[in-house]
């Protein structure tokens, strides 16, 4: 398999796991909770706004680019766009928590192995002398 097709595949499949990513629990709990979101009309009954927003949010990734389509069926034009909007939003501060949870553990692994090491050079400090 060429380099390209390898790399195209990894691509595609980055995209595809983004795609569910954005339509999961955890962003679907968010856009729900996102300001005037529970208000809107095409969530009349607040008991299955989350079952409404699973049904018909969709994200998928363009068969031409590398490009991912956010959408939400409603037949409400403006609640369309601002669930649509919400829900990239969450999306986007899911994954920076993402990543300042794991660059805050990549933090503490490097912080303990650099205590460990001044204390093994304090130590072979103390044996020289």
């Amino acid at each position: 398999m060429a380099s390209e097709d390898v790399n195209s595949l990894r691509s595609t499949n980055f995209l595809s796991t983004e795609c569910q990513v954005l339509c999961s629990g955890p962003i679907l709990a968010a856009t729900i909770e996102s300001p005037g979101i529970k208000e809107l009309k095409t969530f009349s009954d607040p008991a299955a706004a989350t079952g409404i927003l699973a049904k018909n949010l969709k994200a998928t990734v363009g068969k031409y680019d590398e490009l991912i389509t956010v959408s939400f069926e409603s037949p409400y034009a403006e609640d369309s766009a601002r669930v649509t909007n919400a829900a990239v939003d969450a999306y986007i501060a899911y994954q920076s928590s993402r990543k300042r949870s794991t660059a805050s553990e990549v933090l503490k692994i490097l912080q303990k192995e650099k205590n460990r090491r001044d204390t093994d050079m304090a130590e072979s400090l103390k044996t020289m002398l």
